[in-house]
This record gives C-alpha cells, structure tokens and sequence, in this order.
C-alpha cells in the first residue's frame, strides 16, 4: 500500500507546497492526484511521479515483491493560461512505495 504521509510533490526538483491554488488528493487504489487552479505562466515547468519502495520489515524475505509499476504512462502536455491541470499517477508496488512529485 502506497500511504498519503509519503506523498511529497516536486516541480522542477523543487517541493511544491499545496496552496488555494495547487491541491494534493489521494484517490485510493494507489492513485494520487494534483490539480492546480487557474494555470499561469509560472507554473510552467517539468512535474514528475516518482515512486520508491520501501520496508520497515528489513528482515522480511518474500518472494511476492515487485518494483514499482506505473500503470498510466504520463505525457506532454500544453494547457493554456487560465485553465486548470490536473495529474493522476497510478502506482503499484510491493512493498509499499513512496510517491513523490
């Protein structure tokens, strides 16, 4: 399970910090998604999804893990000033991944 305190969010390898403007959800079934509002020209920029597993258990040995799986590939896009954005990332991973924006 993916869990919402490991979401953290980047723009342009930068934290980004949620506002009235940039919201952060976690949609359940490992999907998270950023929206922000009224999209100006300073929001341009390189947004990333990243996910990294990790494990508390150091001593667990199964054979069931598997590297995170992006299950929606992310594209490209020109979204005009003034409209809004919104980003989904589907991730599934075993153990549990962080994700990071």
């Amino acid at each position: 399970m993916i869990t919402s305190e490991k979401f953290l969010k980047y723009k342009n390898s930068k934290e980004i910090v949620p506002s009235d403007r940039i919201r952060f959800e976690e949609m359940g079934d490992n999907r998270f998604r950023m929206t922000i509002e009224n999209l100006t020209s300073e929001d341009a920029g390189l947004y990333a999804c990243k996910a990294v597993n990790t494990s508390k258990d150091r001593k667990r040995v199964s054979d069931d893990r598997f590297a995170p799986i992006f299950n929606v590939p992310l594209h490209d896009r020109r979204i005009p000033e003034g409209n809004n954005m919104i980003v989904e990332c589907f991730v599934n991973a075993k153990p549990r991944a962080d994700i990071k924006w």
